[in-house]
């Protein structure tokens, strides 16, 4: 059975720009690591934070819940005034987790929360939850979910296991109220060994209807292989994907995948489609890129593909993140060194040109996260070195000046794994960037969120 939650409240907080990071607390002290942080910003500049939390590490190790916290902004003081942390999905069940959420602005001032519900005694779910706007007097919002701990189910009756379903929740004008696009994988087949996995992901847009949401779940791309020794494992190919609306009516699409070539040697790579919208049907592709690494037995393995736009670009650039690994054998075992890359892509013209990223001695990269504005790109990262092997956040940034030239960089020693990041813009304002990411504070085991906001240009 799972421990009783100890719900003390927990004073509410002020965030402010260009302070240091603050760390959000979850709704239960005794909960175990908080991972998979995510983050939106309203047309407010309000934000919601979002993270998957292990519910009881003693009792119900490995069991996860969606937790959030509301930021509301406050124009007077140009601050953010916290609410208390939120469940939005919880386990119903032992041996029930609820799995990597995403989070996207819909309507311009609310969002739309979704997670995948994966059962280790049955079939797996994908959910949503709709989070309402909130005031800075106020920072507490109102979930509109089914019941508590409950998302709105969308599809159910499949499965993702080995790879884990990963939702991606989008948004368009072009939307009707309190309409959202959510794409995911769902595995089809799995053969070992070598490891084969096929999988495919579909599309569905949430539609509400009398209190009740509905939606029709269709095959986006089908039949994608994940396939090599290392599929399945934690550092090989799990078929991340990534979604974004660069333009009302373009929908960009990115995933990992893993292909075999000939006997055991396959190619990995970060696929993406450019498709187009239209309401009430299901995105069409319209151009297909790839991006790919070398083929062999122990090949480079690309993974974890990460979008970003400007929204007030006039041109269709998109910045286009990747984790990379390099696999080799060192004295009979496997052992991999990590790296990150990035792409600009021109979706009109179809050029794509590499961001010129600068190699460290004995320093690992990883999970890179980009955020691009109309001046300026910037990627966010975890590194670690061999001397000191603890996470910290790393950043490279280009303003339009400098922009094809070696970013300035920042390896700060600011604790901080898994960085999640969104820009707020504006015309007639200055920019804020939040970035969150997840530590393990001072005097505690496990791994809380921070978050942190920069004001202006990174």
């Amino acid at each position: 059975m799972f421990a009783p939650l100890l719900l003390g409240l927990v004073a509410a907080q002020t965030v402010q720009a260009d302070q240091p990071p603050v760390v959000l607390p979850v709704v239960d002290p005794l909960a175990g690591r908080a991972d998979h942080c995510e983050i939106a910003v309203n047309a407010d500049r309000d934000f919601l934070a979002i993270w998957q939390v292990e519910v009881d590490p003693v009792n119900a190790p490995g069991d996860l819940r969606i937790e959030a916290v509301y930021g509301a902004y406050d124009p007077a003081t140009g601050t953010w005034a916290t609410g208390q942390p939120v469940i939005l999905g919880a386990p119903q069940k032992l041996g029930e987790r609820c799995h990597k959420p995403d989070v996207v602005e819909i309507d311009s001032k609310d969002f739309a929360v979704v997670w995948a519900r994966l059962d280790d005694n049955g079939t797996d779910a994908v959910e949503a939850v709709i989070v309402r706007d909130a005031s800075f007097a106020s920072p507490d919002p109102l979930v509109e979910a089914p019941a508590a701990g409950m998302g709105f189910v969308l599809d159910s009756g499949f499965t993702g296991e080995p790879l884990g379903i990963v939702p991606e929740v989008v948004w368009s004008p072009l939307m009707g109220d309190d309409e959202f696009g959510v794409l995911y994988n769902v595995v089809l087949s799995d053969t070992a060994p070598p490891r084969s996995i096929d999988m495919e992901l579909r599309w569905v847009l949430a539609q509400p209807s009398g209190g009740v949401w509905s939606g029709t779940p269709d095959a986006l791309i089908p039949n994608i292989p994940i396939d090599g020794l290392l599929a399945g494992q934690v550092d090989g190919s799990k078929g991340l994907i990534e979604a974004s609306f660069v333009a009302d009516d373009r929908l960009l699409v990115a995933w990992e995948q893993a292909e075999f070539q000939t006997g055991t040697k396959y190619r990995a790579s970060i696929q993406l489609r450019d498709c187009s919208f239209t309401p009430g049907v299901t995105p069409v592709v319209q151009q297909n890129f790839a991006f790919e690494s070398g083929t062999g037995q122990l090949a480079t393995l690309l993974r974890r593909p990460k979008m970003a736009m400007s929204s007030l670009e006039t041109r269709p650039l998109v910045t286009l993140a990747y984790f990379e690994i390099r696999i080799s054998f060192n004295q009979g075992a496997l052992s991999w060194l990590p790296g990150i890359g990035a792409w600009e892509i021109n979706l009109d013209t179809g050029d794509v040109h590499p961001y010129a990223l600068p190699v460290f001695d004995n320093v690992e990269r990883r999970l890179p996260l980009p955020v691009a504005t109309q001046n300026a790109r910037a990627l966010f990262f975890s590194w670690l070195s061999n001397t000191q092997p603890t996470h910290h956040l790393g950043e490279m940034y280009w303003t339009r000046k400098t922009f094809g030239n070696p970013p300035g960089v920042n390896l700060r020693q600011d604790v901080g794994k898994r960085p999640a990041a969104v820009a707020f813009e504006s015309l007639t304002d200055v920019d804020h960037v939040f970035v969150i990411s997840q530590v393990t504070p001072p005097g505690e085991t496990e791994t809380r969120p921070q978050i942190e906001i920069r004001e202006g240009n990174f």
